[in-house]
Order: C-alpha cells, then sequence, then structure tokens
C-alpha cells in the first residue's frame, strides 16, 4: 500500500519494491498543471515508449550546456507551439541539474505521443518549488514548469534523480 506524505505543494510517493509497479520501489513525485498528484498506473512513461521513439544527449556541468539542451529539444519537437515551451522548460530543468546537480547530465526527449523531456543529474535531492516574494532573484523554474507543463515530476533513480515534464 502506498503512503502519502504532503511536502510543499509536492506529492511524494513511496511505493513498496514490487516488480509489477511501473516505479518499482522508486520516489516518485507527479503533479499535473493543477497541482493534483497523477496516479495513473503508466506514469512514468517511459517504459511505455518504444526506446527508439526516445533522443538522448549527455551534457558537461557547463552553463553553455543549457544552450545546447535547448536546442538539442527544439530539433525533436517539430510542432512550433510546442517547440518554444519545451525549449523554455529545458532550459529551467537543466539550469537546476547544474546549479543543484552533480557532474554531467543527461536530458532525453521523444515527440510522441506527447512531448516528453527527462532530465537526469546525479544529485538524489528532490526539487521543491519555493515560496518567493519580488525580493528573490532566483527560483521561480519550477513555478514556471507547473504553469506551463500538462504534467511534471521527479523521481529518484540510481545514483541521482530524473526531473520531467510533459507538453
Amino acid at each position: 500500500m502506498a503512503r502519502y506524505q504532503a511536502w510543499y505543494v509536492w506529492l511524494i510517493l513511496d511505493v513498496p519494491d514490487r516488480r509489477d509497479h511501473p516505479v518499482n520501489g522508486n520516489r516518485v513525485a507527479l503533479l499535473s498543471r493543477q497541482g493534483h498528484l497523477v496516479t495513473k498506473p503508466e506514469m512514468p512513461e517511459t517504459g511505455d515508449v518504444p526506446e527508439r521513439q526516445w533522443h538522448t544527449a549527455s551534457f558537461e556541468p557547463d552553463p553553455r550546456s543549457v544552450r545546447e539542451a535547448r536546442q538539442f529539444v527544439g530539433s525533436h519537437v517539430t510542432r512550433p507551439d510546442l517547440r518554444e515551451t519545451g525549449e523554455l522548460l529545458v532550459s529551467e530543468l537543466t539550469t537546476n541539474a547544474l546549479r543543484h546537480g552533480f557532474g554531467r547530465f543527461e536530458v532525453r526527449v521523444r515527440a510522441e505521443p506527447r512531448v516528453r523531456v527527462d532530465v537526469r543529474d546525479g544529485s538524489t535531492v528532490m526539487p521543491a518549488p519555493m515560496d518567493l516574494n519580488a525580493n528573490h532573484d532566483s527560483g521561480r523554474g519550477l513555478q514556471i514548469v507547473s504553469r506551463l507543463a500538462t504534467a511534471w515530476g521527479a523521481e529518484e533513480v540510481g545514483q541521482g534523480k530524473v526531473v520531467w515534464f510533459e507538453l
């Protein structure tokens, strides 16, 4: 049985280690744009889509990599209305990977059936949206992601985490 625990506006789902469960015991945070927990059995979707539909690139821990990741996502998302949003959101997540992760980071993108972008970094610290006021000059990235993505979340994987969004 899953346990639910409030953490800011996030909900963390601890799933027992069961081979038949799609998240196999990893901690998962899945939120829709409206802040509702997404608990569909097909989430996270990475296992449902053939690997050939995913495009993957690894990036150095360098600020120039944010631009390269944006171009990478833009090259695989063909719908102009989704391309710009995808480029913006991957910029936010890769900036977080640089600031809070360790070493290289990886970006995976697929355009069908829905656009989904995963950013994997070497930190197991789960992202948490911040309470901000006008005096803060950073920390708005996850708020932007939550407003523009149809769904987004994070999950621990191995020695790091994946933060993802769908459009």
